[in-house]
């Protein structure tokens, strides 16, 4: 491995680290529901800062509709289907 890959695992780890203690902060001052309506627009706002930072261009060719069903159904919505009603629209799991 070269130093710069190591760089980029050492500050994965950090970043991952952080972002716990960061979501523990948020749910005790907001609540749980102010975290997870935090979540995802502090996670946009980060990803787009990150494609401007590197120059990269986001591809959402796929359309808006394909997004919004996996958002909708592996995010924080899964939570409040009944469990037998998520078994049964979910994924097979072994």
């Amino acid at each position: 491995m070269k130093a710069r890959d190591t760089a980029s695992y050492v500050f994965l780890a950090v970043a991952w680290g952080l972002s716990f203690l960061f979501v523990l902060r948020v749910v005790q001052a907001f609540g749980w529901v102010g975290a997870a309506a935090f979540r995802a627009p502090a996670a946009d706002a980060t990803l787009l800062l990150l494609a401007a930072a590197t120059g990269r261009r986001l591809d959402f060719a796929m359309g808006w509709r394909a997004l919004a069903m996996v958002g909708a159904t592996r995010t924080t919505a899964g939570r409040f289907v009944p469990p037998r009603r998520h078994a049964m629209i979910g994924p097979r799991q072994p």
